[in-house]
């Protein structure tokens, strides 16, 4: 994920590998700096050592030298450790995600605890990448905490009225401040894909990109970020829509009323709808190796909640 470089003018590889080796973390974070600026890929291992110490000790300003070699390594097409990359995931969710795009299985665990910790982009992100993987529990992670729901209207005619909606919220990603003698500082944040040329971190039904930062030297900067909620049921099944076109969380239909016992009747119905859907969705997966035997029996009952909306006049 090769970005623009910079006008300054650049050291020699001699010494910007004498800036690595320096005991002075401002003179590290230049090294990390030029590293990646110059595509120094044999020095990838060293700007991961660098990072990994600033990961214990990351208190300001060594925050902005983690900042500084972790965009070398990203720069650098590196592909660190899983490990460090949980680690940097705390402090860096978006760089995390860009390392752990360029890992192969090894990266499956964590991606997969994130389904369960992580939300909105990050979320959003991991799932892409194990959907694009095709990766083993994928599919039963995410169906298991799915709650479908029967929405029944009961009206003097059978009519049916349905609205929904969204939301999001806007946060500031890093804080502008002063870093004397540091390099230019770089950020980065996790977003929709809505332009073309946008950086695609993470592919798949619901695509996430990543916007990148970078101040002049001795400043670090403040990136907005819009963050949607969720993950909802909906993000959840929207990973199988072409498995079985038509599955939805919510059932909907309406119905005169008549009495109680026709109006039992008719949930059952609706609920009956919901498990002949999920249940072909189950077989279908297993059919394509989403879903092994195992995992399919433990998903066999679905979670249905009964909505009963009564619209006829008081």
């Amino acid at each position: 994920m090769a970005f623009a470089q910079t006008d300054q003018a650049a050291p020699a590889a001699s010494d910007v590998r004498g800036l690595l080796e320096s005991p002075d973390t401002t003179q590290q974070a230049w090294g990390a700096y030029w590293a990646g600026r110059l595509l120094m890929v044999d020095s990838a291992d060293e700007v991961e050592e660098m990072a990994k110490r600033l990961l214990d000790d990351s208190g300001w300003p060594r925050r902005v030298a983690l900042d500084i070699a972790v965009d070398a390594l990203i720069e650098l097409d590196a592909t660190p450790a899983p490990q460090f990359v949980a680690k940097l995931r705390r402090v860096q969710p978006a760089q995390a995600l860009i390392l752990l795009a360029r890992l192969g299985d090894e990266a499956n665990p964590m991606l997969l605890s994130m389904l369960s910790d992580a939300n909105g982009y990050e979320w959003r992100a991991a799932a892409n990448l194990l959907f694009a993987r095709k990766a083993h529990g994928f599919a039963a992670r995410l169906l298991s905490p799915l709650v479908f729901t029967a929405h029944l209207t009961v009206s003097r005619d059978g009519s049916i009225g349905v609205g929904s909606g969204m939301v999001g919220i806007t946060i500031g990603h890093g804080a502008g401040a002063v870093a004397p003698g540091y390099p230019p500082w770089t950020g980065y944040a996790l977003r929709d894909c809505h332009q073309s040329g946008d950086v695609v971190v993470a592919p798949g039904p619901k695509p996430v990109c990543v916007t990148r930062q970078r101040t002049t030297a001795g400043s670090t900067g403040f990136i907005p970020t819009h963050l949607p909620s969720g993950p909802t049921d909906e993000d959840r099944l929207a990973y199988f829509e072409s498995v079985l076109p038509g599955i939805e969380v919510v059932e909907r239909d309406a119905v005169a009323w008549k009495d109680q016992e026709q109006l039992a009747a008719d949930m059952a119905r609706l609920v009956g709808v919901i498990r002949e859907k999920h249940r072909t969705l189950l077989d279908r997966l297993q059919q394509r190796g989403w879903l092994t035997e195992e995992e399919a029996a433990l998903l066999a009952n679905p979670t249905i909640r009964e909505v009963v909306v009564d619209r006829r006049p008081k």
